[in-house]
């Protein structure tokens, strides 16, 4: 089957062509991904990070954003969150997707995989708890969450670790399981920016009910 389209930019983020996600990665084309930042927002609120099933660019064993995808040629970015939010299996959500702005993603990953994405950034929130999604193995690997208290002490450096609670796919059981560890920031996709410490910090503010939100 062939690889789909997307929309490949200049450096203003305007469309100027296509090519596959693969030759992007390749070659370094500035290209639109989107991020989904799943909330619990129930005090002291949460934050969801997923660990996806290897594959080029993916990130691998390490945590990242609760879901992200790539539009297709001519896909806004509203229509590919959607299709996030359906592939979490979380119909329960209030109906609540924040923008946050968005995230210039540049960074260089195993294989010579090379990230230039602009990146429209959300939150979604959602009432369930972590052991309470339905997720495709084949895509996810664990889903986790984190405290936001705990969070802002991990990725602003004030602590080494944070306690993590989610689910993983056992393999040779062929079923998940609920799990609880410490994480540390060694666990996360690197980035060259404390975004993940911004999304704690907007996450926090977001509870306590401010509409001024952006990373």
């Amino acid at each position: 089957m062939a690889e789909e389209l997307i929309d490949i930019c200049d450096d203003n983020m305007t469309p100027i062509g296509t090519d596959t996600r693969t030759e992007a990665h390749k070659r370094g084309l500035w290209h639109v991904a989107v991020h989904c930042w799943v909330i619990r927002p129930r005090p002291p609120g949460h934050v969801l990070f997923a660990r996806r099933a290897a594959a080029p660019g993916t990130g691998g064993a390490l945590y990242d954003v609760t879901a992200s995808g790539h539009p297709e040629s001519g896909e806004s970015a509203d229509a590919r969150l959607s299709q996030l939010v359906e592939e979490l299996g979380t119909p329960d959500t209030d109906g609540r997707r924040i923008p946050l702005g968005i995230k210039i993603d540049v960074n260089r990953r195993a294989n010579d995989v090379v990230i230039r994405e602009f990146c429209p950034a959300y939150f979604v929130t959602s009432p369930r708890g972590v052991q309470e999604y339905q997720l495709d193995h084949d895509v996810f690997t664990a889903l986790v969450e984190l405290a936001i208290p705990d969070g802002l002490e991990l990725f602003s450096g004030r602590a080494s670790r944070a306690g993590a609670r989610g689910v993983e796919y056992d393999i040779t059981a062929a079923a998940w399981r609920g799990f609880e560890s410490e994480v540390g920031v060694h666990h996360f996709q690197p980035r060259v920016d404390p975004y993940y410490y911004r999304i704690f910090i907007m996450a926090q503010r977001f509870i306590q009910g401010s509409c001024d939100l952006a990373v």
